[in-house]
């Protein structure tokens, strides 16, 4: 079974605010979630704390470590690194190339 690493902009009065990177087996029932808890204002869940989120960038893995562990990388990316990430320009970090990712 595959599972999916993605990163989500959230937006707060219409403005980029940050990211959210997460990690799943099924992206399109995680995304529903993350949608369900901005409409009811979930504040309990980091993402019900923003007016709405937008799925950015996403990435297929074969094992749910290899997600995990991808998912622990871009969590220490910086805000540029994710940016350049979403828009797949080519950097590195800790020697591993991320343009065309996906």
């Amino acid at each position: 079974m595959p599972y999916w690493v993605y990163l989500l902009k959230c937006y707060k009065r219409r403005r980029f605010t940050n990211f959210y990177t997460g990690q799943t087996n099924d992206i399109s029932a995680r995304l529903s979630e993350h949608i369900e808890n901005v409409i009811y204002r979930d504040t309990e869940r980091y993402t019900g704390r923003f007016d709405y989120v937008r799925l950015a960038w996403k990435q297929k893995c074969r094992t749910r470590s290899e997600a995990r562990r991808l998912e622990k990388e871009i969590k220490q990316l910086t805000q540029n690194e994710k940016w350049a990430l979403v828009k797949g320009r080519k950097f590195y970090w800790k020697g591993r190339s991320w343009f065309k990712f996906w």
